[in-house]
């Protein structure tokens, strides 16, 4: 698991990561995008970080503060709480676990029937 930045440095360092990586035979590489600020506030964004790369983010993990806080002073896992980050993070476990995601139906699905 590779995770970057959205930010010069880790994208820099991050490309030379991979290219060391892909000279390995066979391994298999997630690429994780974290967060660390405000998504408002970078000037980089996911699909910049994916073009510069030249690979598909596996995961994306927002920047979510309040739910880490809420972790560390409530006791309650990030990952067992009902918000994006949670929802980020299970992808992520599932993907190095190898479990397949599981696509939950949306809220009209059953008006597509009709």
């Amino acid at each position: 698991v590779v995770i970057v930045e959205p930010t010069l440095a880790s994208i820099r360092s991050t490309n030379q990561l991979l290219a060391k990586l892909d000279a390995l035979p066979s391994t298999r590489t997630l690429v994780v995008l974290n967060h660390t600020k405000p998504e408002s506030s970078s000037l980089i964004t996911a699909k910049d970080v994916a073009t510069t790369l030249d690979c598909k983010l596996d995961a994306e993990i927002p920047y979510a503060p309040a739910d880490m806080r809420a972790g560390n002073s409530l006791g309650v896992l990030a990952i067992n709480q009902k918000s994006r980050n949670a929802k980020a993070l299970k992808k992520l476990v599932n993907l190095i676990s190898g479990q397949a995601q599981i696509a939950k139906p949306s809220l009209f699905s059953w008006r597509k029937g009709a």
